[in-house]
């Protein structure tokens, strides 16, 4: 390769990853607002549920004014299965480029959250997922490692349930994408994830559903895709 084209490699480079952070960021914008939908979707839902009266109490009115966040516990773990329900690629490997939809993926996480504010959480967040293309015969691994911070507003005394919990949140962090084919190489990246849920609270132990669109951004590959998760969380 001649010594002029050499240098102007780097810049190539350069300008496509610039290229792909903006169209992954126009995508994450532009379905951000389901996952928003998503949110009050539930939160209505359990509203309505728990506004129905007990049998055998005179008053069953759920109390829906919210209290301090100091009275629920200050740190928690929990698990989740993440149901990646729709995606697309962007690839550029060996000179060979495209974009191709994604078929079903799946996979799980854990995450951890300490409250630093009355309405805030932070914690470190992991999630291992398999995906593919829709034609694709072989699935690939995306490990994804970040930072997660939510932000939560707690309503009290909801018939039964002690704390409706609807929150945002927002990760960001690595990206390890690892190709089944033999010839393509494995990428570190960037991971950035936004969604929205709703979290049921017995005690010390927690139920949530979240709807949330993420992106994984790498030299040779990019991914968007929307996940619908459910998981438990235990308080403490």
């Amino acid at each position: 390769m001649p010594s002029h084209d050499r240098h102007k490699e780097p810049h190539r480079n350069e300008g496509s990853m610039k290229k792909r952070i903006q169209l992954l960021l126009e995508a994450l914008f532009c379905r951000a607002s389901y996952a928003a939908a998503y949110c009050a979707v539930l939160v209505a839902l359990a509203l309505s549920l728990w506004s129905l009266p007990a049998q055998g109490t005179e008053s069953a009115e759920p109390t829906l004014s919210p209290s301090s966040a100091e009275s629920l516990p200050i740190m928690s773990v929990g698990a989740r299965i993440e149901l990646i329900l729709a995606s697309e690629y962007e690839f550029d490997v060996a000179g060979f480029g495209g974009e191709v939809d994604g078929a079903f993926g799946a996979g799980f996480g854990f995450m951890f959250d300490y409250r630093v504010w009355d309405y805030i959480k932070v914690g470190p967040d992991l999630v291992f997922a398999t995906v593919k293309g829709e034609r694709a015969d072989d699935r690939d691994t995306l490990l994804n490692m970040g930072g997660r911070v939510t932000g939560f507003y707690p309503l009290f005394n909801l018939g039964p349930i002690s704390t409706l919990l609807p929150y945002g949140f927002m990760t960001m962090g690595f990206s390890f994408y690892i190709p089944d084919a033999d010839q393509a190489d494995e990428e570190t990246g960037f991971w950035i994830q936004a969604g929205a849920g709703a979290e049921l609270i017995f005690g010390s132990f927690g139920a949530f559903s979240e709807f949330s669109v993420q992106g994984n951004i790498n030299d040779d590959y990019s991914y968007t895709g929307f996940q619908l998760t459910f998981g438990g969380k235990y308080y403490f």
